[in-house]
């Protein structure tokens, strides 16, 4: 098994784990250990990927589920009547560091 196929797996993993940081945020909570681990796998499997931009179907579509939900959480934590502004900044801050390793991984060109 390759190194790319190994952190495939781990980001599946990362992805369908009842206990995923993708749960937890589903039900609003926000775990720094579990966001720490996914955007190091994500940082590997972009460094492994180099010039080879072919990525599997079903890894595309966890990438996509984990901006989702990271938007989503951001989004809804802005939505609160609470006063718990690092929370929000946090959650916010989170998006736009997984955005930018999803941006060169899919390749995506906003220009």
């Amino acid at each position: 098994m390759t190194i790319k196929n190994q952190l495939e797996e781990r980001i599946l993993e990362m992805c369908l784990a009842h206990d995923s940081l993708l749960t937890l945020l589903r039900d609003n909570e926000f775990d720094e250990d579990k966001f720490h681990a996914l955007k190091t796998i994500l940082d590997q499997y972009r460094s492994e990927l180099k010039d080879d931009k072919l990525i599997r179907r079903d890894i595309a579509g966890c990438l996509r589920i984990v901006e989702t939900t990271l938007d989503s959480a951001s989004i809804y934590q802005s939505t609160l009547q609470l006063n718990d502004h690092r929370r929000k900044k946090r959650l916010q801050d989170a998006h736009y560091e997984i955005w930018e390793i999803l941006n060169d991984i899919l390749d995506i060109n906003l220009k």
